[in-house]
């Protein structure tokens, strides 16, 4: 009883600190905006894209921002729709 009592604390905090709305990663509690890629990693990307690997995709994306598998997928599917992967992740940005 006590083990699901700490599995539905944890999702349920895990649930009210993630937004789905935004592609950013979690540095020691606080919201980071994801960097750029490399151009040869994000052509790589875009290569697994259209090639329909998705699952290779994600995981190269995972790897290299360090993000969690739904941004990653989030990200791999926004660039199955034809946008970049810098246009998937500048619109949560803040200006400069």
């Amino acid at each position: 009883m006590i083990a699901f009592a700490t599995f539905v604390a944890g999702f349920v905090v895990g649930k009210a600190t993630s937004s789905d709305n935004t592609l950013r990663l979690r540095d020691q509690g606080n919201l980071m905006p994801l960097q750029p890629l490399p151009e040869d990693i994000e052509q790589r990307i875009r290569m697994l894209v259209d090639r329909r690997e998705k699952i290779m995709a994600i995981k190269e994306v995972r790897q290299h921002t360090g993000c969690g598998l739904k941004q990653a997928k989030d990200i791999v599917e926004g660039m199955e729709k034809g946008r970049s992967f810098k246009e998937l992740t500048d619109r949560d940005m803040p200006p400069r």
